[in-house]
């Protein structure tokens, strides 16, 4: 039986009262509950100091009596030696324990999206309640896994969306989009315009007709940026040789050119159409394509020798450092149309360190401080602050995010 997240003690009851045997699968919940937001952890580590993430959700389902078997996939030896050390302990999770434990959920609970039960009375036309079927449950999953997982991905956009529909999963219909200007909050707090404000609808007395676009508009606009798109290379137009031409020449200066020379920061400039911030710099020899899909910001250091396929997007923020002969492919072929791209941008965020011979693969992202080994090819996203190496990356240890700057936001 699965245990649903909200109707989890109810369920668990009617397993105990009948003496059913219960086992957990992914105590951890794949890893996640071992990535909680400062508060949360700030409030684990004050009650136990030397108890590691991991085993506060093993402990927890450890006291439930009618729990027989605990599943939990390992990665590391490190990994496997905490699972077994904290299951030798003969201490149970205290009442205290739990307390603590239910004040850290509560203080993680507010970095996820909204409970969105996707029952879809809120968005259907033909009840009357959203003349514009917004996708409400879709764009609340959507939310969910990147508010949480990726963070990045929302830009803004998630904190807001929390806000569209008052009353999740209640039949009645009641949608903040229809009764914004009234004195009615959401029951997560904030303003209930704030969502609109940051779509750039109108004010708050207009019909929910132009709200319902506006979102759907956004939304609509989101997926496009972070969608696979598809280039047809036989459908090339005139410009586009001509840019290509253009920054083929370029380039040829650049790696030709007296490395810290005014000349080289000039080409180097040229070539990134001015989208490469101050203090950083980008060691020849450089090869790729589509420079002026690629952002760089301050004080970035690019090795030499780095691949920058861009025609899908590539981002790498302040401060990010990249070291030599490392790939960046935002961009594929089909597999069974070779002379179509598929393209994912890239993004690199703040403080990366890419290690030598590393493989970035269309559409990852690598957190903030994360570490990608050398040789590594990464084919998913590294989350804030981990350490990923092999083929292909996996994570080995999560860093201290309170020694980087800001790493505790």
């Amino acid at each position: 039986m699965r245990i649903e997240w909200r109707t989890a003690a109810a369920e668990y009851k009617v397993l105990e009262e009948r003496n059913i045997p219960v086992m957990v699968m992914e105590p951890v919940r794949g890893g996640r509950l071992t990535q909680l937001s400062s508060d949360a952890e700030a409030i684990l580590k004050d009650a136990h100091p030397d108890w590691s993430m991991a085993s506060w959700a093993l402990r927890w389902a450890r006291r439930l009596p009618q729990v027989q078997v605990i599943l939990s996939g390992m990665s590391t030896m490190d990994q496997i030696k905490d699972n077994v050390a904290t299951f030798e302990e003969p201490d149970e999770l205290s009442d205290a324990d739990a307390e603590t434990l239910m004040r850290a959920a509560e203080a993680f609970k507010k970095q996820v999206s909204v409970p969105c039960t996707a029952s879809r009375y809120c968005c259907d036309a033909s009840t009357g309640h959203c003349p514009q079927s917004t996708t409400v449950p879709e764009i609340m999953a959507e939310d969910h896994g990147f508010t949480a997982f990726k963070g990045h991905a929302m830009a803004g956009f998630g904190g807001a969306i929390k806000n569209i529909s008052i009353g999740l999963g209640s039949a009645e219909g009641k949608c903040w989009i229809h009764s914004a200007g009234t004195s009615r909050t959401s029951p997560w707090g904030g303003e209930q315009d704030a969502f609109l404000e940051s779509t750039g609808a109108a004010e708050p007395s207009r019909q929910c007709e132009t709200k319902g676009v506006a979102i759907q508009s956004k939304w609509e606009e989101y997926k496009m940026e972070y969608a696979e798109k598809r280039v047809d290379l036989r459908e090339t137009r005139p410009e586009d040789t001509e840019r290509g031409m253009r920054q083929t020449q370029l380039l040829f200066r650049l790696n030709h050119t007296v490395p810290m020379s005014q000349e080289y920061a000039a080409v180097l400039g040229e070539l990134f159409e001015g989208r490469i911030g101050e203090g950083s710099f980008v060691a020849a020899p450089l090869q790729g394509v589509c420079f002026d899909q690629v952002s760089i910001g301050k004080n970035v250091i690019v090795n030499s020798n780095c691949l920058m396929m861009s025609r899908g997007g590539i981002t790498i923020e302040d401060d990010a450092q990249i070291a030599a002969n490392v790939s960046l492919l935002s961009n594929n072929h089909d597999l069974y149309e070779r002379m179509v791209l598929t393209c994912k941008p890239i993004r690199i965020k703040q403080g990366a360190w890419i290690g030598a011979g590393a493989t970035i693969l269309p559409g990852v992202t690598v957190g903030r401080y994360a570490v990608v080994g050398a040789a590594s090819v990464v084919t998913h996203d590294v989350p804030d602050f981990a350490v990923a190496v092999g083929n292909p990356a996996r994570v080995t240890k999560m860093l201290d995010s309170s020694k980087f700057p800001d790493g505790t936001d």
